[in-house]
């Protein structure tokens, strides 16, 4: 009959649309509009460009992997046991909590640590660039930039890490 017809249609489209439909946790952290912001307001100004406390760089992908004094800080999958993570997690009054200035953290902001940690780490090709000119003041528009050979898409999502990385810093609509 056609009731039955529609119902089952109507089933058959509700379990394509629900297999398809990404649940919020089950999307990837965003380099720039979410890693990005926490590490520059959180963690540069100690573990910056210019000065590294206890040997430790966070704002390149070579410093973040090399880690520092302690050894390394970030296990790229396992944020269980990357070092970052259990240091940002410590009680407020634990003299190794990071940062030890404006810290504790927000959970929400460890947390997307924690899953991009999960995730792999992935710090995007070009990132470095834009980070070293961001912490000289010298910004370039996201389209000056000399980026590797990409594919159309990956060249998408570089093109809208970028532009997030930049407008982060207000830096996204002015010239250089």
């Amino acid at each position: 009959s056609r009731s039955r017809l529609v119902a089952l249609l109507s089933a058959i489209l509700l379990a394509l649309f629900a297999s398809s439909a990404q649940p919020l946790s089950a999307q990837q952290v965003d380099f720039a509009k979410e890693v990005y912001p926490v590490l520059e307001s959180n963690c540069f100004k100690c573990h910056g460009e210019k000065k590294a406390k206890a040997k430790l760089k966070l704002h390149t992908s070579a410093d973040v992997l090399k880690g520092g004094k302690s050894g390394k800080v970030i296990e790229p999958g396992k944020s269980a046991e990357s070092l970052i993570i259990k240091r940002l997690s410590l009680h407020k009054d634990d003299e190794d909590i990071m940062p030890p200035e404006d810290g504790p953290l927000r959970k929400k902001e460890i947390e997307i640590l924690r899953k991009w940690i999960d995730e792999g780490a992935h710090w995007p090709a070009g990132a470095d660039d834009v980070i070293a000119k961001k912490l000289a003041g010298s910004a370039p528009k996201i389209e000056k930039l000399d980026l590797p050979t990409l594919s159309a898409s990956q060249q998408a999502a570089e093109n809208n890490t970028m532009a997030a990385i930049a407008k982060a810093e207000g830096g996204g609509d002015r010239e250089p």
